[in-house]
């Protein structure tokens, strides 16, 4: 647990996914330098008849959440593990959890609001469909603003670019704790900034003969359509292609979990094989969630979770995975082998745990909790398919 003290009130924050790295806080000092700026903006601003709720983005932890929810803002999450951090630390630090107060990227708030609050994501896609959302919803009010942090290490360029697309300027502030804050005012006309975020979208091309399947439209490739910030938005990326080329479904395997989804191509590969299975789904990711669902058009069912504890035990006969390795700018594998030792529990004895991942993480290592004959089966210069049996 950690605690911040704010206004002569001390929050105690604890992470979840939990890590066993105790220099991991549930905020940085982009946080705190964003808390800073509010306070600055609402004390300009106390004058003001009816100030309007701020808005909070990308608050991975609850931080901000929590340390602002005096002031009621609106809490636009985007993975299921965030939406849980935000609530356990609302009620860790005695607060009522309002359902009002939650939306999800692709929802608008029901009333405009003067300040946004953002960390800034890994993803500049993300980023860009976040600034939409944020532009959409920010009032037009002329001191209306966007306030977006970042740990000076992770600075790109591409974030003043996507930021010209939507607002008339951008003014870095001066680093603090190696952090900074790029404050952006001015909303530019909406024709300016484009599409409405449901069409916020990117199309992969995948054409299944590469991975061995046959489809009814022969040699056409299938367009997977995919909302900015969903992984891989340029194709289909190495690993999952490793995995799809050795994808080989037993004739007794017909219950199978895509662990860890994205856009759905393992799902849809999963049905294309063997069309009675039944095909389950799931991502942390509401973004990816949302796309696994336009992309496998009820061919599965597709659940915005953190993971496989939604299911019956000894349910399925395959998981597969393209588990992720990093928790927005931190390497973190922790949360990938907590969801092979889940992954156990919701696999048949003698069923099969599929892992595809970079050599370098050696994840056959890890996977030894309740699994047996673990095995890699496929591997190229960069990547291995790991075969684990549940014992």
């Amino acid at each position: 647990m950690s605690t911040y003290k704010r206004h002569e009130h001390t929050f105690e924050f604890n992470r979840y996914p939990p890590t066993s790295n105790r220099s991991l806080r549930p905020w940085s000092a982009a946080d705190e330098l964003l808390l800073t700026y509010f306070d600055e903006y609402a004390k300009s601003h106390q004058e003001s008849e009816s100030p309007s709720r701020p808005a909070v983005y990308h608050d991975r932890f609850g931080f901000l959440s929590t340390a602002l929810q005096s002031n009621a803002p609106f809490v636009l999450y985007n993975f299921s593990s965030q939406d849980k951090s935000i609530r356990q630390n609302l009620k860790q630090n005695k607060f009522e959890v309002d359902e009002s107060a939650f939306y999800t990227p692709l929802t608008d708030f029901p009333e405009p609001v003067d300040i946004v609050l953002m960390k800034i994501p890994k993803s500049m896609d993300l980023f860009r469909l976040y600034l939409h959302h944020a532009h959409k919803n920010l009032s037009d009010s002329p001191d209306a603003a966007v306030y977006c942090g970042f740990m000076t290490r992770h600075f790109t360029p591409q974030m003043l670019s996507i930021a010209d697309e939507y607002f008339d300027t951008s003014e870095q502030s001066r680093a603090k704790k190696k952090a900074r804050v790029l404050m952006l005012k001015g909303k530019k006309s909406t024709d300016q900034t484009g599409k409405p975020i449901a069409n916020l979208v990117n199309e992969v091309e995948w054409k299944p003969s590469e991975s061995g399947l046959s489809v009814d439209k022969g040699e056409e490739p299938v367009i997977l359509k995919q909302y900015f910030g969903v992984f891989s938005s340029d194709g289909v990326d190495m690993a999952t292609s490793l995995l799809l080329k050795n994808l080989k479904l037993k004739e007794d395997e017909n219950t199978a979990l895509d662990l860890g989804c994205g856009n759905g191509i393992i799902a849809l590969a999963l049905k294309m094989q063997k069309p009675e299975a039944e095909i389950q789904a799931i991502d942390d990711d509401f973004l990816a969630a949302a796309s696994a669902r336009m992309n496998t058009n009820g061919k599965a069912d597709v659940h915005h979770y953190d993971s496989p504890e939604m299911f019956p035990d000894a349910f399925f006969d395959l998981v597969v995975t393209n588990p992720p390795s990093h928790l927005g700018h931190e390497n973190n594998i922790e949360v990938s082998i907590h969801l092979f030792e889940q992954a156990a529990k919701k696999i048949k004895k003698g069923g099969r745990l599929l892992v595809v991942a970079s050599k370098h993480l050696n994840y056959s290592t890890h996977i030894t909790r309740r699994y047996i004959d673990i095995k890699k089966i496929a591997e190229d210069e960069k990547f291995e398919l790991i075969e684990a049996i549940v014992a």
